[in-house]
């Protein structure tokens, strides 16, 4: 038991860093009045706000949902002053109900 515990313990935290390495690829996020682009390592995207399936804000970050199951994040603290309110602003006016803050 002793031995088979850690052994087990070790490889399921291998295969989830594994999984979470394949989903979390680094990204870059531009915010444009109307739309935002999406850079990674995989591919490129810009989405109109509009076509979000929804947006929800917090006190540390912005979630955007691009589908259901497919959300990008930017931190607030790579916004500078008082942009994370311009960018509240924005959100809210462009998705109205879809719009969580």
């Amino acid at each position: 038991y002793d031995v088979f515990v850690p052994y087990l313990t070790r490889r399921q935290a291998n295969a989830e860093f594994a999984l979470r390495r394949r989903i979390l690829v680094a990204q870059n996020i531009t915010l444009y009045p109307d739309r935002f682009a999406v850079n990674t390592d995989r591919y490129t995207a810009t989405v109109p706000y509009e076509l979000l399936y929804q947006c929800v804000e917090d006190s540390t970050m912005f979630l955007f949902y691009t589908g259901m199951d497919e959300v990008r994040f930017l931190p607030k603290r790579v916004l500078g002053e008082g942009e994370a309110e311009q960018v509240s602003r924005v959100l809210k006016a462009a998705l109205k109900d879809r719009y969580r803050g």
